[in-house]
């Protein structure tokens, strides 16, 4: 995505501010954390910086953005639009990248996916895009899959999410 493109949601006005720069973006999240609306667009314009970046994905993942959206997912619990975006954001960010898989997993992304999952069981959008993103952190990583069966949750690969291609 290009500096200067506005989309028609308030996630794209962040990313008109903000531009491609995930540091910026995180510096935002971290300065709002406890605002709930931030949060959720926020996590959601992280989701479109690295859906198909991988350079985004990289500097996420060194610069912290898995912890900031795991912060988020786990201080917004009962919002189920923070969850949604939040786990878009982590299926985005785990596409592709066997490190922010591993970071993923150590920093407690799973376990705030399957709370959300047991918290939000009747919303369809929390269920898709939790599902998406326990299969985009458990491509190829072990650890990650032993992680997601000790909460008793299982991880498809069948429709493959959109996010979550199997590494070469």
């Amino acid at each position: 995505m290009k500096q200067g493109t506005m989309h028609s949601f308030p996630g794209g006005v962040i990313l008109e501010v903000f531009g491609t720069r995930v540091q910026d973006l995180l510096a935002y999240l971290h300065r709002h954390r406890e605002d709930e609306i931030k949060q959720e667009w926020g996590c959601m314009a992280l989701m479109i910086m690295c859906q198909d970046n991988t350079e985004n994905r990289r500097i996420a993942g060194e610069q912290g953005a898995i912890q900031a959206v795991v912060d988020a997912l786990n201080r917004h619990r009962g919002n189920k639009e923070v969850q949604a975006n939040g786990q878009l954001a982590l299926a985005s960010m785990c596409k592709d990248n066997t490190e922010n898989r591993r970071i993923a997993g150590e920093q407690g992304a799973i376990q705030a996916v399957v709370d959300a999952l047991n918290r939000h069981r009747g919303n369809k959008e929390v269920q898709a895009n939790g599902h998406m993103a326990l299969a985009s952190m458990c491509i190829n990583n072990t650890e990650n899959r032993r992680i997601v069966d000790a909460y008793g949750q299982t991880v498809s690969y069948s429709p493959r999410p959109p996010f979550a291609r199997p590494e070469r």
